[in-house]
């Protein structure tokens, strides 16, 4: 009887100990699982911080490259008008020499009369 019992205690303990080592095998992997979900996590985050500031950057570049455009334009259309102006200014003194040629001639036609 005492080794049946001892047989059936050595038994019960053969299960304790691996239903206590299958216990700590599934604690082991739920907490590696939860580290993992951990990184990944955080992994994510960083990605999505990095995309924000990659965003933002990026509007800031392209706000920079519009207002050069638009200075850019500006410039153009100051050295439009410059040249307008030049334009402008040969046309009323080609003007005003033919008018001149238009009056000296006149002066010369009545010499000669």
């Amino acid at each position: 009887e005492r080794r049946r019992q001892w047989a059936r205690a050595a038994e019960a303990n053969k299960r304790n100990i691996k239903r206590q080592k299958e216990e700590a095998e599934m604690e082991r992997q739920q907490r590696e699982e939860e580290e993992a979900e951990k990184e990944r996590a955080w992994k994510q985050r960083v990605e999505s911080e990095a995309a924000i500031r990659k965003a933002e950057k990026d509007e800031l570049e392209s706000q920079k490259e519009q207002e050069l455009r638009e200075k850019e334009l500006e410039y153009l259309a100051g050295v439009r008008e410059k040249w307008e102006q030049l334009d402008e200014a040969k046309r009323r003194d080609i003007e005003r020499r033919q008018q001149e040629l238009e009056e000296q001639m006149e002066r010369e036609n009545k010499r000669a009369e």
